[in-house]
């Protein structure tokens, strides 16, 4: 509700500055309370027991194990962490940089 409502909320400003309308109605609409659900983490053992399972399934356990491995240390997206290329290691100074191709979600560029 509150996602329709903030849809909404803007399409009402864009035709008021468009001169469209006068007012916007939703501003008399409430938010809606939502009730925050707590995530559950993976605790080592369980990514260790997952890594465990990969590689006795997959013939690419090995690869998935390193990218999961990846993605928990380094705090990459998933589809930013898979554009990475070597190019973006930086070996002298121990650094690797996500998104350097200007395709990540916060548009980073060099």
């Amino acid at each position: 509700m509150n996602i329709a409502l903030t849809t909404l909320r803007n399409i009402y400003a864009e035709a008021i500055a468009d001169g469209l309308v006068e007012n916007s109605p939703c501003l008399k609409v409430k938010w809606r309370k939502v009730d925050n659900k707590e995530r559950k983490l993976v605790t080592a053992v369980e990514f260790d027991r997952l890594c465990e399972a990969a590689l006795k399934v997959s013939k690419n356990g090995q690869q998935f194990c390193d990218y999961l491995r990846l993605l928990q240390y380094s705090g990459g997206r998933m589809a930013e962490t898979l554009r990475l290329r070597w190019a973006d290691v930086n070996w002298d100074q121990k650094q690797l940089v996500i998104g350097a191709g200007g395709e990540s979600k916060n548009k980073w560029y060099q």
